[in-house]
This record gives structure tokens, sequence and C-alpha cells, in this order.
């Protein structure tokens, strides 16, 4: 069961995305908060609450939601959530890769997008709310540990065979591997050129 945190300082917005996830997703959410601005969430994530989905306006006042991503990534506790930006600007998106967002969800919202982009979120949370950010040349994703099979390093960066295809990494193999030991228990280095699962 998730806890879920909807950041936006738009009550109607918090209200939408608290009905839509409270319809679809029936037994697979255990609690939904809502919060007005970013220093209202990291006050409660600095009380010690933990929320595996986290859902952020981008353009809220004072503390925006690049910076409340920021806050919540320098937890070690919420390394691993899953996190949606919010934006009714299509340029702004470049400016999050570094806090490794899951996804974005354009205002207003499309309810058949925003179910799909949260089922593809719980799929890979499946795994018991594991998942590994990757980062590539275009930007981050997000792969569920257990369909790696191997990494080789390739040039300056790595190959993934990921679910019998390849996904191409531009992380050293020394940088991908204490990240993905950080992360995850899963991978051994065999040679200098290899992990595997």
């Amino acid at each position: 069961m998730l806890k879920v945190a909807v950041c936006d300082d738009d009550w109607t917005f918090c209200e939408k995305i608290r009905k839509i996830l409270e319809k679809q997703f029936v037994g697979m959410i255990e609690k939904i908060e809502d919060f007005s601005s970013g220093e209202e969430l990291m006050e409660s994530i600095k009380s010690g609450s933990r929320y595996q989905m986290i859902f952020l306006d981008q353009e809220m006042k004072d503390m925006d939601g690049i910076a409340t991503a920021t806050a919540i990534r320098n937890f070690p506790e919420q390394q691993d959530a899953v996190l949606f930006f919010v934006t009714a600007y299509e340029c702004e998106i470049v400016s999050v890769v570094d806090v490794h967002p899951f996804a974005y969800i354009r205002k207003p919202v499309d309810e058949k997008k925003f179910i799909c982009s949260v089922q593809k979120a719980l799929d890979i949370m499946d795994t018991g709310g594991q998942v590994i950010v990757i980062k590539k040349k275009s930007g981050n994703i997000i792969l569920n540990p257990i369909k790696i099979q191997y990494i080789e390093a390739h040039g300056h960066g790595c190959e993934i065979w990921y679910d019998n295809h390849i996904v191409e990494c531009a992380m050293s193999m020394n940088k991908l591997y204490e990240s993905l030991c950080r992360q995850s228990k899963l991978f051994v280095k065999v040679h200098r050129s290899y992990v595997i699962n």
C-alpha cells in the first residue's frame, strides 16, 4: 500500500488528482496527503513522513517544485520515491532531470494519460517499491532492477541489457556500479567491464 503526496498551491488540482487516484487505484493506496507548498511537504518529511509517490507542481511560489524535489532527494529514505512533475510549461522540463522525475503531468490534466503514467510507475514499483535511476544522454530513465540482466562497459559509458533489449547509459562503469550498490544489493561486478544481476 502506497503513501502519496500531492503538492500544489491549486487545491482544485489536488482534489482532481485525489479523486482519480481513489477511483482508479482502489486497494493500492493507503493514504493521500495534500500540501499547498513545498515548505509544507518538507516539514512533513522532516517530521518522519515517507511517501512512495509524489506529485509536485513546478511553478509554486517561494519554494518551487524543483527546489522541493532537490530537498526531497537529500533524504536517503526518499531516494526511491517516484516523482511526477506537474507543469503547464514544456520549456521547464529540461531543468528537472537532476532530481530523477518519473514523468511529467501537463496541465490541464488529461485523465487517460495520467492514469497510464501512474500505472507504469506502479508496474515498476511492483518489485517492492525499489527502482533504479539511470542517467542517459537525453535525461534519466527509471528501471526495474529485476529486469536488468547484465551491464557491459562500452566506450565512456555502458550498455545495460534490460528485459532483452539494450539501454544505453551515459555513466561510466565505476559510477554506475557505485550508484547501483547504493540503490540495490542485486548486482555483482565480475570484471572491470561487466556487472551481472
